[in-house]
């Protein structure tokens, strides 16, 4: 059995953003949405649906965020938000990818500023796909928040939702500016690894990262093409792809 040169290639990290009509501080100037606990008593969410630009795992989301001043009294109420990342449903909220809970927002709207939100769950976004982003108040919070509008120079047409959490309608109104977020994400390719299995070796790598087609050839030299092999069978989390040893060398490589 002769011996088989494999070559498994790991991209390196490229940092992408998905959707960006955060624009430059300050964040107080144009105006705000308000979610959660409004002047009626009742809790709110708002959302902003948005389209991702790029195929990515996703690493972090920023909004620009305050507490805001209501009818009653103009009063305030501090607390923490709930904010939740989901897929569209035939341009309704869909499933949730992630949720985070805010720190404490206080100080009225004019002490707004923009909160980071680390991904912990790394869910993949797909270019092309519609998502949500749904603010309300956290569970025991009685926070009425501030979400700013952003600039009209910053986005197109956007879709956005309130809904009355106490009867759950929803009412949705299409804005030609949505509201401060920055979605983004890393287009990270995924590392090959390798293993001899009989007279065959199995090309695998995970699941979690995106996607692509195994792609082989027999030298390195610029003449010799690459040639499409498979996208892989999902097992145990893992894309798998089984080849044969051969006798002559053969070098591995993922393109996406």
């Amino acid at each position: 059995m002769a011996a088989l040169i494999a070559l498994a290639i790991q991209s390196g990290v490229r940092a992408a953003v998905v959707f960006d009509n955060l624009g430059p501080a300050p964040y107080t100037t144009v105006g705000y949405a308000t979610f959660g606990l409004y002047s009626d008593s009742i809790y709110y969410d708002r959302g902003m649906q948005f389209t991702a630009a790029q195929t990515v795992i996703l690493t972090n989301l920023q909004l620009a965020l305050g507490e805001a001043h209501f009818t009653s009294g103009n009063a305030e109420q501090s607390g923490t938000a709930k904010i939740q990342l989901l897929t569209d449903s035939a341009s309704t909220p869909g499933t949730v990818l992630e949720t985070w809970t805010s720190a404490t927002i206080s100080g009225g709207p004019q002490a707004g500023g923009v909160l980071s939100f680390n991904s912990v769950l790394k869910p993949k976004l797909t270019a092309g796909s519609k998502y949500w982003v749904v603010l309300s108040a956290a569970t025991g919070s009685n926070l009425g928040g501030a979400w700013y509008f952003a600039d009209d120079n910053h986005t197109g047409n956007t879709l956005t939702l309130w809904r009355n959490n106490s009867t759950g309608t929803p009412s949705y109104t299409t804005l030609t500016r949505g509201y401060r977020t920055l979605v983004s994400g890393d287009s990270t390719g995924p590392k090959l690894s390798i293993a001899v299995s009989g007279n065959n070796v199995k090309i695998f790598w995970t699941t979690n990262t995106i996607g692509g087609t195994l792609q082989g050839k027999s030298s390195l030299s610029q003449a010799n093409t690459w040639a499409n092999i498979g996208t892989g069978t999902i097992v145990s989390n893992q894309y798998v792809v089984t080849e044969p040893i051969g006798t002559a060398p053969k070098f591995y490589r993922l393109a996406q």
